[in-house]
């Protein structure tokens, strides 16, 4: 018996393995084309307020949660002297600073307050620097 020889044959059903790649495979794929259209609409709304914003004859100054600007349109950079280039990514109350037509002080407080709100104040008795 020295001679012989052995063969040892091992085999595996992978008809469900290859239909969980499959299905795996037609989600992502389908999963990709929903984040590419979402991204497109995304992009079409974020153009859209972009151009309302700029359109706007009042100054208008956006920020992000930490109150650095993320957006300014052209009345709001003459007003305040800065482009949004220069502004942006600086604190608010860095590049928007004003002050009460009465009492001359600046009102850093409020505004730094309102930003972290996400909103700026309408003050009729101010003055822009």
């Amino acid at each position: 018996m020295d001679d012989a020889q052995f063969v040892y044959l091992v085999a595996t059903d992978l008809t469900e393995q290859k239909r969980t790649q499959d299905e795996l495979r037609r989600a992502r794929d389908e999963l990709e084309i929903r984040v590419e259209e979402r991204t497109a609409e995304l992009a079409k709304s974020e153009q859209r307020w972009a151009t309302t914003l700029a359109s706007i004859g009042d100054a208008v100054i956006a920020t992000d949660v930490e109150g650095r600007i993320t957006f300014m349109n052209a009345v709001a950079e003459a007003l305040t002297g800065w482009r949004l280039a220069e502004a942006s990514t600086k604190p608010i109350t860095e590049v928007f600073n004003i002050i009460n037509e009465y009492t001359r002080r600046k009102l850093i407080t409020l505004l730094a307050g309102c930003s972290k709100k996400g909103w700026l104040p309408v003050l009729p008795t101010t003055r822009f620097l």
